[in-house]
């Protein structure tokens, strides 16, 4: 078209680097930012992990599990209090927004107590 043609070195090259960029870009990605949404599995019997995030992220719990579920806050912070559900049915999630800095601790109720069973907890950086 335009006096030359790619030859399949040249056109395999050129593939090859847009893979890389988007594979950096999605991993990069997957690191909690500000102001992102991070997701926190739900599963029967135990919260996926304890996160470290910067402040101004929400925290999606979503039930992975086959059995209902809740979450509670470990302590009197008020930000945290403010899970608007009681039980989290399966294939459900909810949102709460974590502005402050400091340890967020959570159980479910259902499963555990707030000293042992299903707890977890998230840090949150200021």
């Amino acid at each position: 078209m335009y006096g030359r043609r790619v030859g399949g070195a040249v056109l395999a090259a050129i593939l090859v680097t847009v893979l890389g960029i988007v594979v950096l870009a999605s991993a990069a990605g997957a690191k909690p930012q500000k102001g992102r949404t991070v997701e926190l599995d739900v599963r029967d019997n135990e919260f996926s992990e304890a996160l470290t995030v910067p402040k101004g992220t929400r925290i999606m719990f979503v039930n992975v599990g086959r059995n209902d579920h809740n979450v509670i806050p470990t302590s009197e912070d008020d930000e945290f209090l403010h899970i608007p559900t009681s039980r989290l049915q399966p294939d459900e999630s909810v949102g709460v927004w974590l502005n402050k800095p400091g340890k967020y601790r959570f159980y479910c109720s259902l499963h555990g107590t707030r000293a042992a069973g299903m707890r977890g907890a998230i840090t949150v950086k200021g």
